[in-house]
Formats: C-alpha cells, structure tokens, sequence
C-alpha cells in the first residue's frame, strides 16, 4: 500500500512538472510571435490589394477635394479628405494646434497604427467610408466619436472596425511611410503594441 501511494506521487509529479514545461513552450512561443521578432524582411513585399499611389481606392459621393499631407520622422503621407463633418472635425483639431507634438504611439504591425491628441466627442456621423487599407478616422463607441484617437489602417478590417471607427479620408500616397511606421518595434501583443520610441507627427499641411 505504500509502495503504491509513493508511485502515485511520483506519477502526479511529473504529470504537474510536464504540463509546467508545456505552459512555459506555449508562453515563450506566443511571446516570440508577439514581440515581433520574425517580421517580414521586405515591407515593401507584402500584398497590397489597393496600391498605395492609386487615388481611385475609394472615391464615393462623399469624396472632397482637400488634402492633408501627414509629415512625420519616418517620412512623409497624404490623405484624400471626405466631404463630410468629421473631416471638417479633423481639421479644426488641426487648425488648433491639437496635433502639435502629437506621435503614433500604437504601432500594430499590419494592422494599424494610432496616434493620439485631444478633443471632445461628438456625433457620430454615417458616411460611405470603408474599414479599407489606408482608411483613416476617429475611433468611435456607439452614437459618439472620439477624435483623441487617430487610425489608420493597414490591412482590410471591415469586418472588424467598421462600425467602431468613423472614417473621413484615406491615404492615397505614400501608403509604404505607414507601412513602415506600422513595423517600427513595438513592445508586443501583451503591451498593446506601444511603441517603443513613438514616432513624431511634425506637421500636418491640409489644402
């Protein structure tokens, strides 16, 4: 009876220390995934099913004809402006001076990246614009939109942003600076993507 107490002991022992050991591969190979060790070696190689200099992307009724070139420590992006409020929104947060020292902080590798400033919320207000590669807008929650939060997207998320963010314009050059701004290093999946230097916004020109 001992004998088989002690071997149930020895069992329930390495069953607990082989499923430690399992815990600690899964763990170490999530943060590998996370911390963005094994990014593409050539950004300019990945798909982009809407080129980045094409200014057809996604012109609907309520395209406009202003501008707003991005100026930034990692180079230099324009976006296309919609006819609508929220653009209008945007640039008198920028009139304001509200971007002033304002850095992509988020940095989430194909996905998006995010930018920070302030303003109060606002009504949300529903356009044409799509959750495309290269959509800019304000992050929204429900009826009301916060334009303390800048994205732009990287990749196609209209399945998953849209209805969450309130597009007003869209990049229609210089798509590869966002992409190489999206795979700046970053502090990993576990952190939120924070950057780990956030890059500068030097100035914003909208004409």
């Amino acid at each position: 009876m001992k004998k088989t107490k002690i071997i149930g002991i020895i069992i329930g022992a390495l069953i607990i220390i082989l499923i430690a050991l399992l815990v600690f591969l899964w763990a170490f190979g999530a943060f590998k995934i996370s911390s963005g060790e094994e990014l593409p070696p050539e950004i300019s190689g990945t798909e982009n099913v809407n080129p980045s200099n094409n200014p057809e992307w996604q012109m609907t009724e309520t395209s406009g004809d202003k501008t707003a070139l991005f100026k930034t420590e990692k180079g230099d992006f324009e976006i296309k402006l919609a006819d609508c409020e929220t653009a209008e929104k945007f640039e008198e947060l920028n009139a304001s001076g509200a971007f002033e020292g304002a850095t992509f902080l988020i940095l989430a590798e194909n996905l998006f990246i995010q930018s920070g400033t302030c303003g109060e919320a606002f009504s949300v207000e529903e356009n044409e614009m799509e959750c495309i590669r290269g959509a800019v807008g304000f992050i929204r929650d429900g009826d009301e939109v916060y334009p303390s939060i800048v994205i732009i997207t990287g990749e196609d998320l209209s399945e998953t942003l849209d209805g969450r963010l309130s597009v007003f314009g869209q990049v229609v050059s210089g798509m590869e600076t966002v992409d190489e701004i999206a795979f700046s290093e970053n502090k990993g999946y576990t952190a939120g993507y924070s950057a780990v230097e956030p890059i500068l916004i030097t100035g914003i020109e909208i004409s």
